[in-house]
């Protein structure tokens, strides 16, 4: 019964020891420059799924990468506007004196445009926050404070910590009137584990957040004002200490995917893999559904998959710079791809599981 005991207390010890926590120094700061990609689910996936010590599973089988994304820059508030900084930047007011302002050149909200937007964060060692928003609006540059910031999440952030919050932000606007925004999230950090995502593990947390917002304007030279209540959205977050920005970033809008990021490990592989111009580029390796293939160079390739035993098993002309090839229906075991291009023949492997 003792050595029971024992065992068992070093097993939850190890169980515990696999969990990360995400503090400020895993999140982003000033002068950070954030890199994401697009994708796109291709087979349907039940993003709901979580838990203890959970493995999620998103392979070029399930989520198709897309462009990159052009990329924000963490500006250091010192190097925003002035009229921007005597809100956001005030050691006086430590709820609002902010770490960074995140830089996007034109946002929508409702029927009012901001151009040279930056939405402004505190990244502190208790609480990741948006403190509020600084821009240009009909001309003039204009900046508002959250009433009470937008909690992202406490810092440091655990497994099954949960919060919320409920902000508000308003601009008066010349020549237009008002606008306002009502907005609650509730978060909770319902999962961690193995992210395995095109060919790569992350040890995650994964953090679900909730966001109802009312937009409100009101125009002046007609006397009227509206409110326009969005759907809800969701956003689930896969954190790990590796990046800045999430692993995989998916938002729900009514129940429907709107949007999927994931951070900009797919462009780092390829470089890692691509530092030999002369090889042949097979991934993911190994694989189960899937098998992309890159040739060294621009031109024309016949390309053939062998067996172990040499057997040829595929053959396929390749025009575009990559081929997607379809090996479900493989069995189990070690490939060879070789190819013909310009006289030149390149050779590499990969295993079917």
């Amino acid at each position: 019964m003792r050595l029971l005991l024992i065992a068992l207390l070093v097993f939850s010890y190890a169980l515990a020891q696999t969990q990360i926590t995400i503090t400020t120094n895993h999140l982003p700061d000033a002068g950070d420059t954030l890199k994401t990609r697009n994708a796109i689910f291709s087979n349907d996936v039940n993003i709901e799924e979580t838990g203890e010590n959970f493995v999620w599973n998103f392979g070029f089988d399930v989520l198709e990468p897309l462009v990159l994304n052009p990329e924000i820059i963490c500006y250091d508030v010192n190097e925003t506007p002035l009229v921007y900084q005597f809100l956001f930047n005030n050691p006086f007011e430590p709820e609002y004196n902010s770490d960074f302002g995140l830089g996007v050149d034109q946002a929508s909200i409702a029927a009012v445009s901001f151009e040279n937007a930056y939405m402004y964060y505190q990244n502190s060692n208790t609480k990741y926050t948006i403190t509020g928003m600084g821009a240009t609006i009909n001309g003039l540059p204009l900046a508002a404070r959250m009433d009470d910031p937008d909690l992202l999440f406490n810092l440091p952030l655990t497994f099954d910590s949960a919060d919320s919050s409920h902000s508000e932000l308003s601009f008066d606007i010349p020549q237009l009137g008002y606008y306002g925004l009502d907005q609650t999230r509730n978060y909770h950090c319902d999962g961690w584990g193995t992210l395995n995502i095109w060919g790569q593990s992350f040890d995650v947390l994964r953090v679900r957040s909730i966001i109802n917002a009312t937009d409100s304007i009101f125009t002046s030279f007609i006397n009227l004002g509206i409110s326009l209540p969005r759907p809800e959205s969701i956003t689930y977050e896969w954190i790990s200490t590796e990046h800045l920005e999430p692993i995989l970033k998916v938002t729900t809008t009514a129940g429907v995917i709107s949007q999927v990021q994931v951070a900009d490990i797919y462009q780092e592989k390829l470089s890692v893999d691509e530092k030999d111009l002369n090889s042949l580029l097979v991934y993911p390796n190994p694989t189960s559904n899937m098998v992309y293939i890159k040739t060294p160079l621009n031109a024309q390739a016949h390309i053939q998959i062998h067996d172990a035993i040499g057997k040829c098993v595929l053959s396929k002309w390749l025009i575009g710079p990559i081929l997607e090839v379809e090996i479900g229906h493989l069995n189990s075991g070690f490939y060879t791809v070789k190819t013909t291009q310009n006289g030149q023949i390149f050779q590499s492997n990969f295993i079917k599981e």
